[in-house]
């Protein structure tokens, strides 16, 4: 860089004492030309011209010797290929598939309005049962009562299962429920009257059985409408309960509509 410049201030320093050399030659000329004989030389609007071109051409040579090299530019060179990493695909754990357990099994029937209970809670094939018929059917008239009034049921049960139902098995109340809407009449209950306590009877694989309950309706009860009332009843063998069957009833005041 320094000897760059160096060598700029040199031309410079040069084209200085050339313009300085080429105006005293041009006045020399001017005066030289005056003192000799006449001769056709050029005009001095010339002579000026010449000088003037002359000045300018050493100022043109000043300008590009003051100007930098130019320098070349590089082309940068091409960005390294971006290399990304492979990917491990990640394997995710076969899900064994849920197998449920066989829940409480038997099948379920009867005349419209009873139902029968098909097993026990466990599921266990000892203990099913289809209700085969129903007497008197849910919704029938016999099954609207008045207060005090006793109705006499009776289901008829087929054992589905694999063991035989014991004699000594109970037949027991299950639940009961009120329709209403007094409060008060909520914890009203069909109360039963010499209803069995067993099945008196072994009931062998295929074989049927009926079983019954005398029912009377409550005394009294609030309101202005009548009350329905839904009872249900079951066999507990082995301290299993199961086959259960249920009855509704609906209970009426004298000159109640039903």
């Amino acid at each position: 860089m320094v000897k760059e410049r160096t060598t700029l201030v040199k031309e410079r320093t040069t084209l200085q004492a050339l313009r300085k050399f080429l105006i005293l030659a041009l006045t020399l000329t001017i005066a030289l030309a005056a003192c000799a004989p006449q001769q056709a030389t050029e005009s001095p609007e010339r002579q000026v011209a010449t000088f003037v071109a002359m000045t300018v051409s050493a100022q043109n040579a000043e300008t590009a010797a003051a100007q930098p090299l130019t320098t070349a530019t590089t082309a940068p060179t091409e960005a390294q290929a971006l290399v990304l990493p492979t990917l491990t695909p990640i394997i995710l754990p076969t899900v064994t598939p849920f197998v449920a357990s066989s829940g409480s099994g038997g099948s379920s029937g009867g005349s419209s309005g009873g139902s029968g209970s098909g097993g026990s809670s466990s599921g266990s094939q000892k203990y099913l049962c289809t209700l085969v018929s129903q007497t008197p059917n849910d919704g029938s008239p016999a099954t609207i009562l008045k207060v005090g009034d006793t109705l006499d049921v009776k289901w008829t049960l087929r054992n589905d299962g694999t063991k035989t139902w014991e004699s000594t098995w109970p037949w027991s109340f299950y639940s009961s429920a009120v329709d209403t809407n007094v409060p008060s009449n909520s914890t009203l209950t069909m109360s039963s009257v010499g209803s069995q306590t067993s099945l008196g009877t072994n009931v062998e694989p295929g074989k049927m059985i009926t079983l019954g309950v005398e029912l009377t309706a409550p005394g009294n009860f609030d309101g202005r409408d009548p009350i329905r009332i839904g009872t249900a009843w079951t066999i507990i063998g082995d301290g299993t309960k199961f086959c259960k069957v249920d009855i509704n009833v609906e209970v009426i005041r004298p000159g109640m509509t039903p």
